[in-house]
This record gives C-alpha cells, structure tokens and sequence, in this order.
C-alpha cells in the first residue's frame, strides 16, 4: 500500500510452489520478503516487486511458524518458545544455535503455552537491535551474535505474573488461570530513536489498558490509561502494535475483527472521535474477512534529527 492504495500483491494463494495458505509471519529485508504460511514446513521468499525467489525447507523437525530476522540476518524461531527456548538459523537455514530465554520453563509438563493476539509476536523493538520478551519476566532481552543479553528491566514488580500461575503450572487449567492471573500485567515494549513505547494489557484481557511514551531525550515518561493511540482518521481502532523500522511503529488490524468494529460504528456511533473518516471507510469496505492481516504504519516523530 502507498498513502492507502494498492501497489502489488506478493506472490499467490495456493499449495503449490511459492504459493501461500494463510500467512503466519513476514518479514522485510531489503528488497526481500520472506513468508511464513500454514501447511508448509518451509519458508518463502519473494522480491518486493512481487516475484517468486524460492522456497527453502525447514531443517529436521524444525518450523518457521513464527519467526524473525536479526540486524545480523540471523533467523530467529519462536516455535521453541513452550520450552524456553529460541533457535537460530543463518541464511541458508541450518541450525546456528539454541538460546535459553526461560530458564523456568516447566519440563514436566506438556510443551505449550497461553498466547493471545497480542502475543503473535514476541519481538520488540525494530531494525537497530533484536529485542524480545515472552513476558514471564520483567526482562525485554536482546539478542547479538546469537549471544542473550540485557536490553530494558520494566521492574513490574507485584504486576508481573508470578510463576505458580503460569499457564503450564496450572496444567491447562484455562479457567482457573483466567481467574487468578486477573490482577497481573504484561508490557510490549517498541524502541524508536527518540521514544520508548511501551503497551501494557492485562493476561486475561484482549485489549491494552495503557500506554506509556518514555523521551529518552528529556528521561520522562508519560503514561495514557487508553487502549488506543488517537487517530482522528480511523477512529479508536485496536491496532496490535508489532515492530519498528525507519522510525515507524507498525500495526496490524486483523480484517475479521475490523469489520465486526466498522459495523457497529455504523449501528451505534455518533460523529465525533469515535467515528472514522469517510473516505477511510469507504476504502476499508473493500476488505474480506478472509483476507491477511492489514499493516498500518504511523511515523514517530524524531528528536535526533538536526534541524
């Protein structure tokens, strides 16, 4: 999309070589794009223009569902994450290392684990540096030469879910864990150059309940009991803040919730803030439910540059 109109489509939908079902992940590099899709053990990847490359296989019993890529070009794995770890893979995809981000992870019980849309991606932070949480301590890590290291420490304090209550603890337990893990918090953190963003929801709500912007310049830190940033071109849409790259934060709106929100504004709302713009809404009713995730950008503005 360019300033809201279609430019390409990327590749297909199909079974076939260089062909996509549903997109689990993507990620940009350069003039790469490489894609993740349900019902293939492989990856995908196209030039920006729209054209298949190739697909690779995955090694051993190793998949991509989710994954990113380091400054480093290093390939980075969720799908270790229920058993604390994260795998590593070079450009060629063989396996480079295993990096233990959660030493607590329970061995003796089933390897899975409670993720909501929120969590679709663990990553924070963007192109500058690899950061990455899975919110079971109060540490955002990053990761360099395949080494873990320090980034931030959110210091919850009695707001980070203790480990008696981890979802894997209580044995799938899901109702129990909705009612004992109401009180406690996990934060996503975005890293641009002047800002921290910093998006705070509870473990058993589907929406933020605050967002705090820290000025890494001036060292203060503003905080929004809101779930949304403002728009007055879009109205109050709950976006899933993702990643950023060139000082942007990137969002995703998911099509099926979008236009459940579209319908009821139109029900229900009166003009004001909560209604979005009509040349937005007659643009968005062109989406299906069954189309792939919508990205949203939105530009930070940036204190380090000289005037």
């Amino acid at each position: 999309m360019n300033n809201g109109k279609f430019i390409r489509q990327i590749g297909k939908k199909g079974n076939g070589p260089g062909e996509y079902l549903i997109i689990f992940d993507f990620v940009v590099i350069s003039d790469t794009i490489f894609i993740s899709s349900t019902g293939k053990r492989s990856l995908i990847k196209y030039s920006v223009n729209g054209d298949f490359i190739e697909e690779f296989p995955t090694p051993g019993q190793h998949k991509m569902s989710w994954f990113s890529i380091t400054p480093e070009k290093v390939f980075v794995s969720y799908n270790g994450l229920q058993n604390g770890k994260l795998y590593l893979f070079n450009k060629y995809l063989t396996k480079v290392d295993t990096v233990t981000i959660d030493y607590n992870a329970p061995k003796d019980s089933a390897p899975y684990m409670l993720a909501d849309t929120y969590d679709y991606t663990f990553q924070n932070g963007g192109e500058k540096r690899f950061l990455f949480t899975n919110y079971m301590s109060d540490t955002v890590w990053y990761i360099h030469n395949c080494k873990k290291k320090i980034g931030y420490i959110l210091n919850l304090g009695d707001k980070l879910l203790p480990e008696k209550y981890r979802y894997e603890r209580l044995k799938g337990d899901f109702d129990r864990f909705m009612k004992v893990a109401i009180p406690y918090q996990k934060i996503k953190l975005l890293e641009t150059p002047s800002f921290l963003f910093l998006f705070q929801k509870g473990w058993t709500e589907q929406n933020v309940n605050s967002i705090y912007v820290h000025d890494l310049a001036e060292n203060t830190t503003l905080k929004y009991e809101t779930s949304y940033i403002f728009d007055d071109l879009v109205g109050k849409q709950n976006l899933v803040p993702r990643y950023t790259s060139n000082n942007c934060i990137l969002a995703t709106i998911n099509p099926i919730e979008l236009k459940k929100e579209l319908k009821n504004k139109r029900d229900y709302a009166k003009t004001g803030e909560d209604t979005p713009s009509p040349a937005w809404v007659e643009q968005i009713n062109k989406v299906k439910e069954d189309d792939n995730q919508i990205l949203v950008i939105m530009p930070v503005r940036n204190k380090t540059l000289k005037k």
